[in-house]
């Protein structure tokens, strides 16, 4: 006749207080092995959620230079007129509703000091991202003739930023950017994009002025 094993007086299946520490310690190692990767699995999301963001406004600097006759945004100034423009300032610009809306698509998901802003309301606050406007000589306004790796949209919080592109070759970025030291999203003026540790302008980065938010 079987035995009920939960029938009093039948020991064999109760648990030793050395089996319940075995037990609950296998199980705190398993959650201790599983909470990095989970937390590496949302960065990496967030992270390709952010480029997302950045090749839309890059793709909207193509565009625009387009119907420019080859300027990128903003719209070319003389040297010297506005020298004084900011990223927040141009990605402004493209949000007239031709280009891009102002939202969620300058604001990376890791970025939490930032929050979505509105056309009329729209500046630092709002912004995760940074830009290349102007030419060596101060004019705003860079053409289609920079070089094809001049980076032209990328995650804010360079180090040494803002600066001349030629002098921020193989900067770093800082801990308070949106991705940390790790690095960041890079929009090439040839349409390429992808995540760089070092601000990488390829061989000839000699175009452009960085501008933070």
């Amino acid at each position: 006749m079987l035995k009920n094993p939960w029938q009093p007086g039948n020991k064999d299946l109760s648990f030793t207080l050395v089996e319940l520490v075995v037990a609950i310690s296998v199980i705190a190692l398993l959650i201790a092995l599983v909470i990095p990767v989970m937390a590496r699995a949302r960065e990496r999301q967030a992270r390709s959620y952010c480029l997302s963001n950045i090749r839309q406004i890059g793709l909207a600097f193509k565009q625009y230079s387009i119907d420019g006759l080859d300027f990128f945004p903003p719209y070319p100034y003389p040297v010297g007129v506005n020298p004084y423009a900011t990223s927040s300032s141009v990605f402004l610009g493209l949000t007239n509703g031709h280009y891009l809306h102002v939202g969620s698509i300058y604001v990376c998901p890791l970025d939490r000091s930032r929050r979505p802003g509105t056309v009329n309301a729209f500046g630092i606050s709002n912004n995760s991202y940074a830009c290349s406007v102007a030419d060596l000589t101060g004019r705003t306004g860079l053409t289609e003739a920079v070089t094809s790796d001049n980076p032209m949209v990328f995650d804010r919080g360079l180090a040494g930023a803002p600066g001349w592109i030629k002098n921020l070759t193989n900067a770093t970025w800082l801990a308070s950017s949106p991705h940390g030291t790790d690095g960041g999203n890079i929009f090439y003026a040839d349409g390429r994009s992808g995540f760089k540790n070092f601000f990488d302008t390829g061989k000839d980065g000699t175009n452009g002025f960085v501008l933070e938010p």
